[in-house]
C-alpha cells in the first residue's frame, strides 16, 4: 500500500473542503425553499397563515425598538372566495408595505404597520371598496391590534372575535 505525499493530502483535503462548502451551500438553498414552500398558500400563491405570524413577529419586534404602532385585519367569508383575485384587489387597495395573505378557504388577512385605531376608518373603507369591485361580501371585518398578546392568540381572536378571547384589542365591523 502506498501512502500518499504531503501534497497529495493536502489537495484531498482541499478536494474535502470544497465538497462541504458545496454541500452547506445546498442545505442553505433547501432550507431556503422549504422557509418559502411553508409560507404559501398552495392555491393562491400568496403567503399562508405562517407569513402572517411571521410578518406579526416581525412588526411586534419593529414595534419594540421603534414604537411603531401596527394592526392585523382578518376580512371573513360564508363561501369559497378565489383567495388570490380577492388579495390583489385589497392589496390594490391598500399601502405597498401592507402584506396581505391566505389562509383558508374563506379567510383573509393583512398586516397593516402604522395602523391605529383611529385610522381604521380610511383602511376599512379601502378594502370594502377593494371587495366591491371583486363583487364579494364579507361576513366579517375584524381588526385587532397586538400589544403585548402573542401573535397566534391575536389571530385565533380575530378569527374567533373579541367575545371568545377576551383581552384582545379587537375592533369588528
Amino acid at each position: 500500500m502506498k501512502l500518499d505525499t504531503a501534497g497529495e493530502t493536502h489537495e484531498r483535503l482541499i478536494a474535502a473542503h470544497r465538497q462541504i462548502a458545496e454541500l452547506e451551500e445546498e442545505v442553505r438553498s433547501l432550507r431556503l425553499t422549504l422557509d418559502v414552500s411553508s409560507s404559501l398558500d398552495v392555491r393562491t400563491g400568496l403567503g399562508n397563515r405562517n407569513a402572517i405570524l411571521d410578518s406579526i413577529e416581525d412588526r411586534s419586534r419593529w414595534l419594540e425598538r421603534n414604537d411603531e404602532p401596527f394592526g392585523v385585519v382578518v376580512v371573513m367569508f360564508d363561501h369559497h372566495v378565489d383567495g388570490a383575485h380577492i388579495a390583489a384587489m385589497m392589496q390594490a387597495g391598500l399601502r405597498g408595505v401592507d402584506s396581505v395573505a391566505s389562509w383558508g378557504e374563506w379567510v383573509i388577512g393583512a398586516v397593516l404597520p402604522s395602523l391605529t385605531i383611529d385610522s381604521i376608518d380610511v383602511v376599512d373603507q379601502r378594502i370594502r371598496e377593494a371587495l366591491e369591485a371583486s363583487g364579494v361580501e364579507p361576513v366579517r371585518v375584524a381588526y385587532g391590534f397586538p400589544g403585548d398578546y402573542p401573535s397566534e392568540m391575536l389571530l385565533r381572536a380575530l378569527e374567533l372575535g373579541s367575545k371568545e378571547v377576551p383581552a384582545a384589542t379587537i375592533i369588528e365591523r
